[in-house]
């Protein structure tokens, strides 16, 4: 668990231009971890709570989510996982150690079409303990509803998704998943006729085959439908190439490309680019580096279908046994594929960059103090009768975490 102190200049990046406060905050993440052989279930959850000096009142989000891998033989595994997640989308309030995970379920932005992976995108991740220094911080989950930053509305979230991976022989694989999620908007109505409830769901599947000890090619497709409460619905098919390459003992390559076919109500069919890709490098056992790329489909709850581009980077670094330090740069452009109207619509396109970093110092066995500053921006916000919501927030924490728990 983590709490602190700090202050935000635009918390909610609303409208009507930015207002400061300092605020008190708390992050309490349990997690349990079962291990036998090599079968694996996490259980963890999350939850946060910021409460503000001024003008704010509270914030609060809360996380559920268990995940478990089990291995039949040499050849078959299955993958299992089912999340929660109730949140304010755009809100600043995760105070998390380095090398904790917070919960995120991209239920609206999640296509199912992870590099290697039956289902991948197509649930929460678990909160995951990791070496300090290994797994930097996530602070700001987007997942595709860039619209509704600055809102201060909540977004409850349920999915689940289950994976298969067979080895057809000792150079080609196989993998298949299905996965399900539905999304709500509590009071959404206030804040926009077009703002509905949806479920999605989907199916992914593909093979893998190595062409020597550093490289494997392959194919995945998936398919993913949206159903919205109001009556619309959407639907995509995404086929892609894959390759995935060992560049040397610590650099690596993912990357997908291929297209995706798209139909929606709203803007009839089309087709675009859909590719992913991330290059990694270790750094012995002192941290990682990554940085990644995607246009991909992405939901959302204003309806239909929208184009997502996102690049960012991913740092964590172990500067000595008690001090460690993260860092993370992300830029989203939603491409909402419509004129810029009236108040209460969405622009014609969007755009959401965030930079922020952290610098934990262990004080004791269980104890450690934790510093993170970030800066965020959303452009063409969505339309209101205050102005449009968006512009500048820069943010800053100071405050102590506590550890509990080992191996047993």
């Amino acid at each position: 668990m983590s709490g602190g102190l700090g202050y935000d200049s635009n918390p909610f990046l609303g409208a009507g231009g930015a207002e400061g406060s300092a605020s008190t905050t708390l992050n309490i993440m349990p997690s349990i971890t079962f291990v036998d052989g090599v079968d694996r279930a996490v259980v963890a959850g999350s939850y946060n709570r910021q409460d503000f000096f001024t003008r704010y009142g509270s914030n609060n989000g809360y996380q559920a989510s268990a995940s478990g891998h089990k291995q039949f033989d040499a050849r078959t595994g299955i993958d299992v996982v089912a999340s929660y997640d109730s949140s304010i989308l755009g809100g600043a309030g995760n105070f998390a150690p380095i090398g904790q995970v917070v919960p995120i379920t991209p239920g609206a932005g999640g296509t199912g079409t992870g590099i290697g992976s039956g289902a991948a995108d197509s649930g929460s991740l678990p909160v995951v303990s990791a070496p300090i220094g290994t797994a930097p911080v996530v602070t700001i989950p987007v997942d595709g509803d860039i619209g509704l930053i600055g809102l201060r509305q909540r977004r409850k979230t349920v999915s689940t998704s289950a994976s298969a991976s067979y080895l057809l022989s000792e150079r080609t694989s196989l993998f298949g998943g299905v996965n399900a999620s539905r999304s709500t908007y509590p009071g959404g109505a206030r804040q926009s006729i077009l703002l509905g409830d949806f479920t999605q769901y989907g199916a992914n599947a593909g093979f893998s085959r190595s062409i020597n000890e550093l490289s494997s090619v392959g194919l995945q497709v998936s398919a993913s439908f949206v159903d919205y409460d109001r009556g619309f619905s959407s639907s995509f098919f995404t086929p892609r190439v894959t390759y995935n390459r060992t560049l040397s003992p610590r650099w690596t390559l993912n990357a997908a490309v291929g297209g995706a076919i798209v139909h929606d109500r709203i803007s009839g069919t089309s087709v675009t680019v859909s590719a992913t890709g991330t290059l990694c490098r270790t750094f012995s056992e002192r941290g990682n580096f990554c940085a990644f790329a995607s246009r991909e489909p992405s939901v959302t709850g204003f309806g239909g279908v929208r184009t997502a581009t996102t690049a960012g980077a991913n740092l964590g670094y172990r500067l000595s046994e008690v001090s460690t330090v993260s860092a993370s740069a992300t830029y989203n452009h939603i491409n909402n594929g419509a004129p810029e109207l009236s108040e209460g619509v969405l622009p014609a396109s969007q755009d959401f960059t965030s930079v922020d970093g952290s610098y934990q110092r262990q004080l004791g066995r269980h104890v450690s103090a934790l510093a993170s500053a970030g800066y965020r921006h959303v452009s063409s916000g969505f339309r209101t009768a205050g102005g449009a919501t968006g512009g500048d927030s820069v943010f800053g924490r100071l405050g102590l975490t506590l550890s509990l728990g080992g191996l047993r």
